[in-house]
């Protein structure tokens, strides 16, 4: 996995921030980054939402099992903030993924399990 990425401006190719870890998902807005890390203090890594402006961590899960997670992630409509689905089964469609809202400023909230994940 990568040790970490930034985020630039697509006007000036200026940097604008740092992150750790892997780019999963950026939203719309740009503020939020979905990473995957190797880092501890989980064995296998975790998934974070970070909001890159504010350097905080929204949302830290661990990935519990050596298995790349699936993650998905889509922009909440006139927000900022990211509906989330995780899953380490490694076939889309199986319905264990887990959703999570987070919004900037907000605690991160688990709202539903056994998610189907997938493209009709």
């Amino acid at each position: 996995m990568a040790d970490g990425g930034s985020i630039c401006s697509a006007r000036s190719g200026k940097v604008l921030g740092w992150f750790t870890g892997q780019a999963a998902a950026l939203s719309l807005t740009g503020r939020l980054v979905v990473t995957l890390t190797a880092a501890p203090p989980f064995p296998f890594g975790s998934i974070q939402v970070l909001d890159w402006r504010s350097h905080t961590t929204l949302l830290r899960i661990p990935v519990m099992s050596d298995a790349a997670p699936w993650v998905a992630a889509l922009d909440q409509p006139d927000g900022n903030g990211l509906l989330l689905t995780v899953t380490t089964e490694p076939a889309l469609g199986t319905g264990t993924a887990d959703a999570w809202l987070v919004v900037p400023g907000r605690t991160a909230r688990h709202v539903a399990s056994g998610v189907v994940q997938g493209v009709d």
